[in-house]
């Protein structure tokens, strides 16, 4: 799988997570996804969107969070915050295994 498609794969499971938690809310969800989509994955992060698509248990970990977040913090910039710690926490449990 080429780097934009897995890549494209990852957001379309995550828009569809966000729509079926988040209904009432959902163009703030979507808002923030599409930002923190640009910060993370436009820009180089394709491995992470591969090992994410690869691992089940990993996938899931990481949509948990994404949406927790999304949900539950109030700015953005507290958003991107959150998930880059979770990005970074995620991608040292990959290069621990």
């Amino acid at each position: 799988m080429n780097d934009t498609a897995s890549a494209m794969k990852l957001k379309a499971l995550l828009t569809e997570e966000l729509e079926k938690r988040f209904p009432d809310n959902l163009d703030v969800s979507r808002f923030e996804l599409e930002n923190e989509w640009r910060h993370h994955f436009e820009h180089g992060d394709q491995e992470l969107a591969d090992a994410l698509l690869e691992d089940e248990a990993l996938l899931s970990k990481f949509t948990d969070a994404f949406l927790e977040n999304i949900n539950h913090l109030s700015t953005a910039s507290s958003i991107t915050l959150e998930l880059e710690q979770m990005l970074m926490g995620i991608c040292t449990e990959m290069s621990e295994a």
